[in-house]
């Protein structure tokens, strides 16, 4: 009798100007990834998607989900007395897809600091449910924007990856940062070649089997330490009181 297993993926998605080709890429390969799952003869899974695609300009960040966007999303993360867990995560594909077009490439990135808030979701359990990150960008941090700002918190990334059991993939070019990230437990890192072709050349269909293939084997596991919440200042987002900020949306 096949067993029951939940997992809930989020892509983490650059969305800077030169992310179009790998946007429209997750949008056209997403289903194979959940085929792959459903040929799985040995567990019935129950999978939850989610994207979390960012965007920066110098000191204003734009981050956007499959149902919010801008000052709106960091809200329903971090705002606690609000009931937030029904605006994220989708089960239907169709609804998946159809938000991801609606993803605008713009600006630049700062991919640790969307990490962190990816990390922040409203996840099921690690006790029954495989937690996924898939970060995928064409930008290394080094040449990102805020470096120093983003780099000062790897180590802290590191234990927040670890204490909330999340089994992190990283798409990405050649990254001293990411070097650093990959050292997580259960973290997958692939370097790729160059920059600035919106990682054209990545194989997506061959990623989306073999990250499938890579959550079925693996194991569900308890949660660890309290995890540091959250590590940018986001609350002071919300405030207007930071250094930096979250736009209104669009």
């Amino acid at each position: 009798m096949a067993g029951r297993k939940c997992a809930d993926i989020v892509f983490l998605l650059d969305a800077s100007g030169s992310m179009s080709p790998c946007i429209e890429a997750v949008k056209n390969n997403i289903g194979k990834l959940t085929d792959f799952f459903r040929a799985d003869g040995q567990s019935i899974w129950d999978i939850r998607l989610e994207f979390l695609a960012h965007a920066s300009w110098r000191d204003l960040y734009h981050l956007q989900s499959h149902a919010l966007n801008g000052l709106a999303l960091v809200e329903a993360i971090y705002k606690p007395q609000q009931n937030f867990a029904s605006s994220f995560f989708t089960k239907d594909i169709a609804t998946f897809q159809a938000a991801l077009a609606g993803v605008k490439p713009q600006g630049d990135e700062t991919t640790l600091v969307a990490l962190d808030c990816a990390l922040d979701l409203p996840w099921r359990p690690a006790e029954t449910c495989h937690r996924v990150v898939i970060c995928l960008t064409d930008e290394a941090v080094e040449t990102g924007e805020s470096v120093a700002f983003q780099k000062e918190q790897i180590a802290n990334l590191v234990k927040k990856i670890h204490s909330k059991r999340i089994k992190l993939y990283i798409v990405a070019p050649q990254s001293d940062a990411f070097d650093t990230l990959s050292m997580a437990d259960r973290c997958e890192y692939e370097p790729v070649d160059g920059t600035d072709d919106g990682l054209r050349n990545t194989n997506f269909p061959r990623l989306m089997e073999a990250i499938g293939k890579s959550v079925s084997v693996s194991q569900t596991t308890s949660t660890g330490a309290t995890a540091p919440q959250p590590l940018y200042g986001q609350e002071r987002w919300i405030s207007g009181s930071g250094a930096f900020g979250v736009d209104g949306g669009r």
